[in-house]
């Protein structure tokens, strides 16, 4: 599972369970705009191997991105 959390709040996540995928691997995207404050943060959060949702790779090196964009009024 992976959650895009803003200022220690959720504001979505992919709650996918591992056997809902069709294929041999799983993959996951979001889109999510929110409202931040000026000094706020904003990051993804994944759970570990050990737990029921996880990163899988089969070069035991995991991958996630996130891109973060500014929109503003002028």
């Amino acid at each position: 599972m992976t959650e895009f959390v803003v200022d220690d709040e959720v504001i979505t996540s992919t709650r996918g369970e591992r056997d809902d995928d069709s294929g041999s691997f799983m993959s996951a995207s979001m889109t999510a705009i929110c409202r931040m404050k000026r000094d706020g943060h904003a990051w993804i959060r994944t759970t570990g191997y050990s737990g029921p949702h996880y990163i899988y790779s089969t070069d035991n090196h995991p991958r996630t991105s996130f891109l973060g964009l500014l929109i503003r009024a002028e």
